[in-house]
């Protein structure tokens, strides 16, 4: 009864900002009528909007301009209703609390205050947010079904697993004990790399609903240019694609809500500034097996190798291996080499990977959430770079990242810290095959078999060795 109350309260404001036209009408969806209407659905819708600014494959770019005003227009609510969220050991720590807001999110508030006299900042999530947020995902996930059954072209869209993909990040974010998790591990990722700053976080003082961490000083990226006119605009834009795939390449671990807000420049050195990220509630992870496939695919495209990029996706398994390559390839190519036409340094490498996903698609695309995810969050990175300097070439500046990431000299090195526990495990299994537990029934000797048998167990442990 409920998920039917609240999908009615939908409807109402679906009506009330027209976002329901009568086909005769013909007219289009006012981009402030769409922004209002998830203003007033609550954190739920006003998250979807957020995410689905980020998704040009789901929606024009007018919508996803105006929805981009969901992350700095979400109205604050007094610091007496939070409050009652901070426990007693963390309140009775923390002095001089702000009750005027400095962030206010969908899912949380963020107030100065001070801990052992340092300047800090305490994130505190809404109150009641879970609650409203898991009835409403109710109602998502009934809107998802109806449209996948009633509207043809929906289909294509994947709207449950969007739906389900949402949920998930969702639930995360509500737990900001992983923010924590996340923000340590970034911490520990660049604590020898000064081009990135992640502040200190005080997990002591951090429970589900509560984040402490430290208060940081920076200007927002998007206001680089007008504060600091001396700064090294160029070097700026190309240390934010480095620093990006640092993070994809070597940590497979990235920052994947990379907009402006959350984006800050330490310019107390203007020539060489450093960045400063905050928000790690949003953060992706890929496997070893699609770092090398992805980095593989950036490779063979800048060669114009579509072969080799369909070869790819079959081998990774990101399409069925049933599909035909030569017409896989050939859908590729009819969609790629129209880039070429543009100057190597306006190549886009999220609308390359967009334009892959896009084609695998209509060739049985096995779902690849982290791949979306980082797609969303590399054209973010792009966008910000040229925002600051706007003739920065992407590939000049990522290739020799991607180069260096399949030295096959760098790649042993890294083997070889896996040596001792690859040869314990050679060793297991080889006392299993040479002494095995005994049984009723006597295994007959056969000492070709052994031999054979060891020979390809040695040569599994010589392959992993080299390319693993």
């Amino acid at each position: 009864m409920r998920t039917f109350f609240r999908l009615c309260e939908i409807l109402f404001a679906c009506l009330r900002f027209k976002i329901f036209q009568l086909p005769s009408a013909q007219k289009q969806i006012d981009p402030q009528n769409l922004l209002d209407f998830f203003l007033s659905l609550g954190p739920l819708f006003i998250k979807l909007g957020q995410v689905i600014s980020t998704r040009p494959d789901l929606i024009p770019p007018k919508y996803a301009e105006a929805l981009s005003h969901l992350q700095d227009r979400v109205p604050p609510i007094s610091f007496d209703r939070l409050s009652a969220s901070i426990p007693s050991h963390i309140r009775s720590a923390i002095t001089d609390i702000d009750p005027e807001p400095i962030g206010s999110g969908s899912i949380a508030q963020v107030h100065a205050a001070k801990y052992q006299n340092k300047a800090i900042v305490i994130k505190i999530l809404r109150p009641n947010v879970e609650a409203q947020i898991k009835k409403d995902i109710k109602v998502l996930h009934l809107c998802a079904r109806l449209l996948m059954l009633s509207m043809g072209p929906f289909r294509q869209l994947q709207l449950k697993q969007f739906v389900n993909e949402f949920e998930y990040s969702l639930k995360l974010e509500i737990d900001l004990r992983n923010e924590c998790a996340n923000l340590q591990t970034m911490k520990i990722n660049f604590e020898n790399d000064t081009r990135l700053y992640i502040p200190d976080v005080f997990p002591l003082l951090c429970d589900k609903h509560i984040l402490c961490l430290e208060k940081i000083n920076g200007v927002k990226i998007s206001e680089v240019k007008t504060t600091c006119p001396t700064a090294n605009l160029k070097e700026l834009a190309e240390t934010g694609v480095k620093i990006f795939f640092t993070q994809v390449l070597r940590d497979r671990f990235f920052h994947a809500d990379m907009h402006p807000g959350n984006i800050f420049v330490n310019l107390n050195q203007p020539h060489s500034p450093q960045y400063v990220a905050i928000d790690f509630g949003i953060v992706g992870s890929l496997s070893v097996q699609d770092t090398y496939y992805l980095g593989a695919n950036f490779r063979a495209f800048f060669h114009r190798n579509y072969h080799e990029i369909a070869r790819l996706h079959l081998e990774s398994g990101w399409v069925k291996g049933h599909i035909r390559i030569d017409h896989f390839e050939q859908a590729i190519r009819a969609a790629c080499d129209p880039i070429y036409a543009k100057p190597i340094h306006e190549i886009s490498f999220g609308q390359v990977l967009g334009n892959l996903i896009d084609i695998a698609k209509n060739f049985e695309l096995i779902a690849q959430p982290q791949l979306l995810l980082l797609q969303k969050t590399l054209l973010n990175v792009e966008g910000l770079g040229r925002q600051i300097y706007p003739e920065l070439n992407l590939w000049y500046t990522a290739k020799p990242l991607i180069d260096e990431y399949f030295n096959p000299l760098r790649r042993l090195g890294q083997s070889i810290p896996k040596i001792p526990a690859l040869g314990s495990a050679f060793e297991f299994h080889m006392n299993k095959l040479l002494f095995p537990t005994p049984s009723p029934i006597p295994a007959p000797k056969n000492h070709l078999k052994l031999f054979l048998a060891a020979s390809f167990l040695g040569n599994i442990f010589l392959c992993a060795l080299l390319f693993y």
